[in-house]
């Protein structure tokens, strides 16, 4: 499968259920910023896109980004300084139960930082995840329809 690395600030459409269409912005440390717009048909101009808010930030698989996928590179926009910089993700042991929070970090030798946190700490943040496409699509289309997502909920904070 040919590969293809998106670079930050390039944006992608994603075809939805239903025949709508989502949208991504690429950004820095491997993350993605999903944005709060929904189109009934392929965009002509990606400037509409400046203003539209972002939904959640995420790490999702590099197969979603080749050139045999479905979401297709349609435009480049600047990042603002928000996007320039790191999420901050949760990681929760699956048998303590013990909290930590992650952020890329390229300025520390590792790659990152991670550091023990407490639930209210955690409480809106990403967990520590990274998605397949076709999961994302399922959020999207669940959140532009106005239902919950069984993926959001099977990584939501115990």
């Amino acid at each position: 499968m040919a590969k293809l690395r998106a670079k930050p600030g390039e944006v992608y459409e994603i075809p939805l259920s239903g025949g709508s269409f989502g949208y991504v912005k690429c950004l820095p440390y491997g993350e993605y910023a999903f944005l709060n717009y929904q189109s009934a048909q392929k965009l002509e101009n990606v400037e509409v896109l400046k203003s539209a808010e972002t939904l959640f930030r995420i790490w999702v698989m590099n197969y979603a980004f080749n050139k045999n996928s479905s979401w297709k590179r349609i435009g480049v926009l600047e990042l603002n300084e928000d996007e320039k910089r790191g999420s901050d993700f949760f990681k929760q042991d699956q048998l303590s139960g013990r909290l930590t929070i992650y952020r890329e970090a390229q300025d520390n030798p590792a790659g990152y930082e991670e550091r023990p946190a407490t639930l209210e700490e955690c409480r809106g943040l990403e967990r520590a995840a990274v998605w397949n496409p076709e999961h994302v699509e399922d959020r999207l289309s669940d959140y532009f329809s106005g239902i919950e997502n069984k993926w959001v909920k099977s990584l939501a904070l115990k």
